[in-house]
């Protein structure tokens, strides 16, 4: 279920800006041109603002609509639950610092292997919304169904985060239609910090893995 809006304002409040300047930059191809992020001219000491401000534009409709759609159900339980473990004021600081470091680093991560592609842009929250969604999978591991079967014993949240990590690991190495290596850093990413912030999710992992508990 969705949370409500004060269970995860920072949530609902990013994705409104992030849907009304997309729109803006649907509009108006300056403002749009403006924010989009080139690695090349990044990497040149030039637009350094637009690491964060890319994700604020998108090309088209439907690429605005999917990713607001995805943050809007993944970004919004994530700071749910981190408002629910660590309180409202530091859970909404979580949700700001997850939001800037996933933005930036994978930017940066991506745009150093393009940075010498003068064509090479990108734009929208596509990252942000596979990070966000392999964070909530991975943050409480073992939370899923214990229903017994033949092919497997036991579903677990985490089996579907190692499963998006593992989709879009192989959509890049096959070179799949799109920045697959960008959503996989995304999904690196939303793993990495998860385990930074409740570390005991591997413990968690590693008992449930070896002794079934």
């Amino acid at each position: 279920m969705i949370p409500h809006f004060h269970e995860a304002m920072v949530s609902y409040l990013f994705l409104a800006l992030v849907f009304v300047t997309s729109v803006v930059g649907l509009f108006h191809r300056s403002f749009y041109y403006a924010n989009i992020f080139q690695p090349s001219q990044v990497f040149s000491g030039k637009r350094v603002w637009t690491l964060f401000s890319s994700a604020l534009v998108h090309g088209s409709w439907m690429h605005l609509l999917v990713n607001v759609g995805f943050c809007l159900v993944f970004m919004s339980e994530v700071e749910y639950m981190l408002v629910d473990d660590f309180g409202p004021l530091a859970g909404r600081g979580y949700a700001v610092a997850l939001a800037l470091i996933i933005i930036i680093t994978s930017n940066l991560i991506d745009g150093f292997r393009l940075r010498a592609n003068s064509m090479s842009a990108t734009v929208g929250i596509s990252t942000l919304a596979c990070a966000m969604a392999v964070f909530y999978f991975i943050y409480f591991p073992l939370d899923g169904e214990d229903t017994p079967s033949y092919i497997f014993p036991s579903f677990k949240a985490f089996h579907i985060a190692l499963g998006l990590v593992a989709t879009f690991s192989l959509a890049a190495i096959f070179r799949v239609k799109g920045n697959q290596f960008s959503h996989l850093v995304g999904c690196l990413l939303g793993m990495m910090t998860a385990v930074v912030i409740r570390p005991a999710l591997i413990a968690e992992m590693a008992s449930y893995i070896f002794t079934g508990s």
